[in-house]
């Protein structure tokens, strides 16, 4: 079964016009200083609105299709951009920035403690003196541990013109011991009869995280000056966050 980010326009269907944590990506570029880094970059949902605010970016990501798509869509918008391939645990770019930002739970895709360490390692040597990372996880809530298994759930729905809709549906299956989970997903585009007209299945894995433990591998990386959020306004971490955002220093 394929990834599901080999198929960046399905993706964008359901996720480019998504919004509710762009202001704080901006602030942050806005205060950088330098260039920014958008690790784990996709199709550039994030990315192209820091171009369009005047930040200077590349984007390092491990899906060639999903960077396609990114270069495409810049360059439709006459944007520049510097895109590269690379995972986590070894990308490597020409320059060094004054921020890094990995949004929308793509730092839950490390699905070991090694890989966790090697890539916040990654990020403190691209970063300049005094760089920041900027990182948004989901907040694993007793919730997800506890509910069923294997049960197809509707993550998201959105309007795809001509009465149709798109539908993803996640059938997750969890390890509390090692903290991950397995997600078998499907794509469905609806019609205006409610009939489906095309699906598409694919299959990923994360690994969530908790503050403690957060907390101790950007100290093992070298950062400093951590702070946890559990909303996108900043707002103070706590038991029934929905959002986990952390900041690190150099």
């Amino acid at each position: 079964m394929e990834s599901p980010f080999e198929r960046p326009e399905l993706y964008d269907l359901l996720f480019d016009t998504l919004e509710f944590d762009l202001e704080i990506y901006k602030s942050a570029a806005r205060g950088a200083r330098g260039p920014v880094l958008d690790l784990a970059c996709g199709t550039g949902r994030v990315g192209l609105k820091l171009l369009e605010d005047g930040a200077q970016l590349d984007g390092v990501d491990l899906y060639e299709p999903m960077l396609a798509h990114f270069r495409k869509k810049a360059d439709a918008r006459g944007l520049k951009v510097n895109l590269y391939r690379g995972g986590f645990t070894n990308f490597q770019t020409p320059r060094k920035y004054a921020l890094v930002v990995c949004a929308f739970n793509a730092f839950a895709h490390n699905l070991t403690q090694a890989d966790q360490l090697e890539t916040l390692r990654r990020v403190r040597d691209h970063l300049l003196p005094g760089g920041a990372f900027l990182c948004h996880m989901s907040f694993p809530s007793a919730e997800l541990w506890s509910g069923p298994d294997g049960v197809p759930i509707l993550e998201a729905e959105v309007p795809a013109g001509g009465g149709r809709m798109v539908k993803i549906y996640d059938s997750r299956t969890k390890n509390p011991l090692e903290q991950t989970q397995h997600s078998e997903m499907e794509i469905q585009i609806v019609g205006a009869d409610g009939g489906v007209i095309e699906s598409h299945k694919s299959e990923t894995d994360v690994r969530w995280i908790y503050k403690p433990e957060f907390e101790l591998l950007l100290t093992t990386a070298g950062f400093s000056k951590i702070n946890f959020f559990g909303d996108f306004d900043r707002s103070p971490l706590r038991a029934d966050s929905k959002q986990l955002i952390v900041t690190a220093h150099l």
